[in-house]
């Protein structure tokens, strides 16, 4: 009888954690398919208002390109970075946006080759912008 006690009180503890982590395996893909959704959301939002409120469109495309790059979602990044780097380079901030072209082509490489090329162009640009005219 003593020996039973010690042995169940081990089972129910094994039972309970294995139904733990069974329901957080069920809970896993429904998370990750919402911050996917939220990234692209807050992408989308900060593309659109680019133009007029860079505060917060760089603030919403930083946020998502974190998430995308927590998630593993390389392309989204890259296409984030793009975005900022067209932001930093229509204020005339070619320091930044040159650092944000070389991440879009660091992340782009194997990702996407159309894409990769735009961000070499970036870099193109920017460079020349910043009186580097033997590297542009």
């Amino acid at each position: 009888m003593k020996r039973i006690l010690p042995c169940l009180i081990l089972v129910f503890h094994c039972i309970a954690a294995l139904a733990q982590e069974r329901s957080l395996v069920q809970t896993g893909p429904s998370l990750f398919a919402d911050s996917f959704i939220v990234a692209k959301d807050l992408q989308e939002r900060g593309i659109s208002i680019g133009t007029t409120d860079t505060s917060a469109a760089l603030s919403s495309l930083m946020t998502a390109a974190g998430i995308f790059r927590r998630n593993q979602f390389f392309h989204e990044e890259g296409k984030c970075h793009l975005a900022i780097g067209e932001i930093f380079f229509e204020a005339g901030n070619f320091n930044r946006s040159f650092g944000n072209f070389v991440r879009a082509q660091d992340v782009l490489y194997e990702e996407n080759q159309r894409d990769w090329a735009y961000a070499t162009l970036g870099v193109a640009k920017t460079q020349y912008h910043r009186s580097f005219y033997r590297f542009a």
